[in-house]
């Protein structure tokens, strides 16, 4: 149980919270009028909400004093679980916009303890409140005591562990409160919704958060000029083009400032809306006119770079397709260079990090934004098949489907995600996060002596076990579990599953196709030559779990696998040795789910925060010991 501080004692709250100190108290607003639209200036004219933020004119003194009648409106509605949500955000910004950014996490958490108490004593079905319960654990996560950076990186840990359970809203708190840049999408929203109301909302919150972002730099979120843009056109069609006007005009300023980091797309879309907005005028405003000269000059780069390549006297090299080729360096890296275009106009190639089964991985660094990727070069699979992954119309190759699945939102961080992927003769090219530094969890246990202590592989195994979860939630069979396939980044321990070459589409109807590695094998497929999906997983994940203890996998034939007689040596856990018995039962009927895994007593007993970081100093000392052991290390 999650208990109190003595902040949260007292009496009740008055029916409208408190102004904050030293300001004026929130007065109502006009009923059956939206907020955004409704509020009063001081001479009784309606005005929309303050916007753009980011602008030298705007006074904090009258954002404090919007956020406050937004915390009334939550208020009125509070049955809802959404403005119980929006309630806890602006009391958050609220103290924010009065410290300039300056107040402490433990600050943030009394906030959220006393606005989640103030709702359970307003509404009227206090138990309704426990669906927000997450802000609770969230606010004890603030309150506690621990090193600044180890402080926020433990927020922002929560709020990727909340995204994984579709807690967008929780997630993106998170989120906040860490001061995280705006490349989470709308707050609240995976994406900008379509209804009116519901963008209005999405882009309120988003743009007081890019305020408060930019109350000590002055800086703009390059991410989010494009919902700027959008929320101008809509400004625009409904007749506010005097405000629509100055989003424009603020968004100009920080294409200025960050041209490299805006997209040629939505410079276009920008110049269109604001030459619309000055229609009739006897003169463009300057901002406009620096636009203009901005998109001409990008747009005489395009054309000087195309003209070059044209006149190029240096041929292509044509790659041959076959892997003993491919594997040369030197001969593959003189010729991808010619490949694409496309590709190498995007991202810097740079070390090659590993090879094998026909394809290789380099480091690369994505132009646009300066992002390290990894970039996997592998030879298309004629064999392998095509899927349409829902949603979608064209067919895409089987292992690019099964990862754009996996890497829509909410999407998982021990999951590596897809960025996009090229496709080129004979060729797939794959544009992956790199998490730096890691390296995988064969060469991770070697820095241990071939196997992990009992709480490392605890850890570990809870994040692997939410990776495939999230796997077969996307309607996503990895069918290859393995350490080979699992990174661990040796700074945070946070585990990645990678490698989908083997995997396929969820399906109740079992599989008869060879399974990934074999001695992962469950022992139906030696018994009946076929498998189901979530069992044969939940198999893997035993394996994987007796290996990670025990130095290797627990049997070492075809026989000893369909037999699945088991022998656990000595040392380990009660606990342990009943989930791994579990998890390797020969009837697949008789292993757990996933959900059974999670709630295990011997992953119930998690190590506390304060083991996981004195594991991860130690770690850290190997990392500065074995260097060489670093392979993916920037």
């Amino acid at each position: 149980m999650i208990m109190m501080p003595s902040v949260m004692s007292g009496n009740t709250s008055p029916v409208f919270p408190p102004s904050v100190k030293g300001k004026p108290g929130v007065q109502p607003h006009s009923p059956g009028k939206p907020l955004l639209e409704c509020g009063v200036d001081n001479d009784g004219r309606n005005r929309t909400s303050p916007g753009p933020l980011m602008c030298n004119t705007m006074d904090k003194e009258d954002l404090i004093q919007f956020i406050q009648r937004k915390s009334e409106e939550c208020l009125l509605h509070a049955e809802k679980p959404e403005q119980r949500e929006s309630y806890f955000f602006w009391k958050i910004m609220e103290l924010f916009c009065d410290q300039n950014r300056k107040a402490k996490l433990s600050q943030v958490g009394v906030v959220l303890f006393r606005a989640y108490k103030y709702l359970r004593n307003k509404i009227s079905k206090p138990q309704s409140v426990q669906k927000q319960n997450w802000c609770l654990h969230l606010a004890a996560l603030l309150c506690a005591s621990m090193a600044d950076d180890e402080h926020v990186k433990a927020v922002i840990d929560m709020g990727d562990n909340f995204a994984t359970k579709g807690l967008t809203f929780a997630a993106h708190l998170c989120y906040v409160v860490a001061s995280k840049e705006c490349d989470f999408g709308p707050i609240g929203y995976q994406s900008l919704p379509d209804e009116v109301s519901a963008m209005k909302e999405a882009i309120e919150h988003t743009a007081f958060y890019e305020y408060v972002l930019g109350l000590n730099s002055g800086c703009t979120q390059p991410n989010f000029q494009e919902f700027k843009v959008l929320y101008a056109c809509k400004l625009f069609e409904s007749g506010l083009s005097s405000q629509a006007l100055d989003y424009c005009e603020n968004i100009a300023k920080a294409v200025n400032a960050l041209p490299d980091r805006i997209p040629n797309a939505l410079l276009n879309q920008l110049i269109k809306l604001s030459g619309k907005l000055n229609r009739g005028k006897k003169t463009e405003p300057e901002w406009l006119l620096n636009l203009r000269l901005l998109h001409e000059e990008e747009a005489d780069d395009s054309d000087s770079c195309t003209e070059q390549q044209q006149h190029t006297e240096t041929s292509p090299v044509k790659v041959p397709n076959t892997p003993e080729y491919y594997l040369s360096r030197h001969s593959e890296f003189r010729g991808f260079r010619f490949l694409t275009e496309e590709l190498t106009s995007q991202y810097n190639i740079g070390e090659l990090l590993g090879h094998g089964g026909g394809g290789a991985v380099y480091a690369g660094v994505r132009i646009a934004d300066g992002r390290e990727v990894a970039i996997k070069i592998t030879l298309r699979d004629d064999y392998q098949g095509l899927m349409t992954v829902p949603g979608e119309t064209s067919p895409v190759p089987l292992e690019i489907g099964l990862m754009q699945m996996v890497s829509k939102p909410v999407r998982s961080p021990y999951v590596l995600e897809l960025l996009e992927w090229f496709e080129i003769p004979h060729y797939m090219v794959l544009i992956l996060e790199k998490p730096s530094p890691c390296m995988d969890l064969l060469e991770f246990c070697e820095l241990y002596g071939g196997k992990l202590p009992e709480p490392l592989v605890r850890d570990i195994m809870f994040q692997l076990v939410q990776a495939v979860r999230h796997c077969f939630d996307c309607g996503v069979f990895h069918n290859d579990v393995k350490p080979g396939n699992i990174l661990i980044n040796m700074q945070t321990l946070q585990i990645k599953l990678i490698d989908f070459g083997c995997g396929d589409l969820v399906k109740d109807t079992p599989y008869r196709v060879c399974p990934g590695t074999l001695e992962y094998f469950p022992p139906e497929w030696f018994r009946h030559r076929e498998y189901l999906g979530h069992p044969t997983t939940v198999w893997t994940l035993g394996i994987v779990l007796f290996q990670l203890l025990c130095g290797d996998v627990p049997f070492l034939s075809m026989k000893e696998t369909a037999a699945a007689e088991l022998h656990l040596p000595p040392g380990l856990s009660e606990d342990c040795c009943k989930l791994i018995s579990w998890c390797l039962k020969r009837e697949p009927k008789s292993r757990p789910n996933f959900k059974q895994i999670l709630k295990h007593r011997w992953l119930m007993g998690r190590p506390s925060y304060f083991q996981s970081v004195c594991a991860l100093r130690w770690v850290g000392t190997l990392s500065r010991v074995y260097p060489a052991l670093m392979p993916y290390d920037a």
